[in-house]
C-alpha cells in the first residue's frame, strides 16, 4: 500500500513549492530523529538522471520514509561556499589531499534555519561536519567562525572570500530500520557575481551511514538500477561551471558523468 501510494505521489508533476508529504505515507518512527543527524559519518555518492527517480523511490518506499516533522517534500536549500582567492579548498580536492576541507554558510529555507558548517574529509568516503547556527539568512562568516576554520586547518591560515552561492531541492529518507539517510538533490543552480549554471536533468544522490555498508537495502537498489558509487563534489562542479580555464584531469570524469546524466 505503502509503495502503491508513493508511485502515485511521485508520478505528479512536480511542483516543489506546494507539494507537502501526505499522510498516506508513514514517516520514520520519531526515536530516528535523535540518530539521523550523522554528522561523524561514511557517505556514498551517485548520479543518476532525473528521469530514473520515479523508479528508484518506488522502489525504496518500504523501507525509508521522510522525516516525521517534515514540512515538505522537496525541501529548499541555499548555500553559500568559501575559499580563498586562489581556490586552494577546490585544489585540495582536485589534487586528492587525504584530509581537505570544505567551509560555507546552509540555509533551510522551509525550516527557517541557518548554519555555518565545516566539512573535514578524513579518508575515502567518511568526513566530519562541524556546525553552529547563526541568524536566518546572514550569510557572511563572521570572525569567530573563520578563527574555528582557521583553527582546524592549523597551520594553513586560508583567507576565505565568498566564492560561489548553489541553490537546490532535496528529498531526504531515513531508514525505517536501519541508521541511514538517503538525500537527492535536483534542480542545482551555482551563480557567482558573473554568471549562473543550473543543471536541472540530474540527480545527485548521497547515502549517509553510520559507518559504510554495502549491504543495505538502499545500496541494493542503487546496483540493481546499474547506478555506480562515483566521487562527485557540488562545490567542485560549481567552481567548474563558472570559473574559465579550470577543468583538471581528476575532475574531467564527474563533469563527464554529471554531462552525460544531464542529457540522458
Amino acid at each position: 500500500m505503502k509503495a502503491r501510494f508513493v508511485g502515485t505521489l511521485i508520478n505528479k508533476k512536480f511542483d516543489t513549492d506546494k507539494l507537502e508529504f501526505p499522510t498516506q505515507i508513514e514517516p520514520v518512527a520519531p526515536h530516528f530523529l535523535a540518530n539521523c543527524d550523522l554528522l561523524r559519518r561514511s557517505v556514498t555518492k551517485y548520479v543518476m538522471p532525473l528521469s530514473m527517480l520515479n523508479r528508484v523511490l518506488f522502489a525504496l518506499a518500504e523501507h525509508y520514509g521522510p522525516r516525521p516533522d517534515a514540512i515538505t517534500l522537496w525541501s529548499h536549500y541555499i548555500t553559500h561556499y568559501f575559499d580563498s582567492p586562489d581556490l586552494v579548498l577546490f585544489c585540495d580536492h582536485r589534487q586528492a589531499r587525504r584530509i581537505r576541507y570544505k567551509i560555507r554558510v546552509r540555509h533551510y529555507l522551509d525550516r527557517k534555519l541557518s548554519f555555518t558548517e565545516i566539512k573535514k574529509r578524513i579518508k575515502p568516503s567518511f568526513t566530519e561536519k562541524f556546525r553552529q547556527t547563526k541568524e536566518f539568512m546572514a550569510s557572511a562568516l563572521n570572525s569567530e567562525e573563520i578563527e574555528l576554520f582557521n583553527q582546524m586547518t592549523f597551520p594553513r591560515q586560508i583567507l576565505l572570500i565568498p566564492q560561489l552561492s548553489m541553490e537546490f531541492r532535496r528529498l531526504t529518507l531515513l531508514g525505517r530500520n536501519t541508521i541511514e539517510r538517503i538525500t537527492f538533490d535536483r534542480n542545482l543552480c551555482f551563480k557567482n557575481d558573473q554568471r549562473s549554471h543550473s543543471i536541472d536533468n540530474v540527480v545527485i544522490i548521497e547515502v549517509k551511514q553510520k559507518r559504510a555498508c554495502r549491504s543495505t537495502f538502499a545500496l541494493q537498489i542503487l546496483r540493481k538500477y546499474s547506478l555506480r558509487p562515483t566521487s562527485v563534489s557540488k562545490y567542485c562542479l560549481g567552481i567548474l561551471a563558472l570559473k574559465d580555464g579550470l577543468q583538471p584531469l581528476r575532475l574531467r570524469e564527474q563533469l563527464r558523468i554529471v554531462e552525460r546524466a544531464n542529457h540522458d
